[in-house]
């Protein structure tokens, strides 16, 4: 496990919220456990790279500083329309994904952690080594959160009023905020429950808006706090007229942004932790 790994269970245990191990767990081998989180992990933070890149790449749009032509929702048009910063980006990032995937130094064949064929739309990717995982954990976030942002995002006009401006860039941080820390917290409670911490044992750890989940209320107060300036940012905005996102108003746009997230993130989860066999 990473350091920094080893410091977010010894803060959870300093404040309680796991207690000492309990026996039973699925998968005995801390190294499997550990497998699973850092693919998680993963798709995490590739999901949270492409929502900050496509913002950066409409924003640099909407301000002129990159062609108008430029698809800033499809990252496969960057290199074609003069976008290059984003394309050096990417590959990097890419690079990133794979050196976090093999990370996963299982003791067992990664069948015997669940991973078989890679969910649909990317059924066509058979998962039996690190770099087919890591070629399905791509397939699948990019597939998800390129979807997500397109919604989110639409596709803005260059003629935008300043508001409306502040109120897309806003939207699209709301999206990488909230899905940072939803996929965190599922994360963190998936793991303790595979080691079986106490309070962890019986967890739905993928429903956050569970009032029973773990990670409930905090999650919840965060999602308050930057729905409402979310809500302020675009209240005086004609979200329906100026922008072309997935809602009419702003708090359409709080929901929508929610909605995106929350299918997402449930969709990576049940990616990196499926049922054990």
């Amino acid at each position: 496990m990473s350091r920094r790994w080893g410091r977010i269970i010894a803060a959870a245990f300093a404040v309680g919220l796991l207690a000492p191990a309990l026996a039973g767990a699925q998968l005995t081998e801390p190294k499997d456990k550990q497998c699973r989180l850092k693919t998680a992990e993963a798709a995490r933070g590739h999901a949270l790279f492409l929502t900050k890149r496509v913002g950066y790449c409409h924003q640099q749009r909407l301000r002129g500083r990159i062609p108008a032509a430029v698809d800033c929702n499809d990252p496969s048009t960057w290199a074609a329309n003069g976008f290059q910063r984003g394309v050096d980006l990417e590959n990097k990032a890419l690079v990133r994904l794979a050196k976090r995937v093999a990370t996963c130094k299982a003791t067992r064949p990664l069948a015997d952690l669940g991973y078989g064929a890679c969910p649909a739309p990317c059924g066509a990717i058979t998962i039996t080594d690190i770099d087919s995982l890591t070629a399905c954990v791509r397939c699948k976030v990019e597939d998800c959160t390129l979807g997500a942002v397109a919604n989110v995002f639409g596709t803005p006009d260059l003629a935008q009023e300043r508001p409306a401006k502040k109120c897309q860039e806003r939207a699209g941080r709301h999206l990488t905020l909230y899905l940072k820390n939803r996929g965190f917290f599922q994360n963190v409670c998936e793991y303790a429950r595979s080691v079986e911490r106490r309070g962890f044992e019986t967890a739905d750890c993928i429903d956050t808006e569970d009032s029973s989940h773990p990670f409930f209320t905090r999650l919840s107060r965060f999602k308050a706090k930057q729905d409402n300036v979310l809500l302020r940012r675009c209240g005086d905005v004609d979200v329906a007229g100026e922008l072309t996102s997935c809602a009419g108003d702003a708090a359409g746009l709080v929901a929508c942004v929610a909605a995106e997230v929350q299918a997402c993130t449930d969709e990576f989860f049940a990616l990196a932790f499926p049922p054990v066999p």
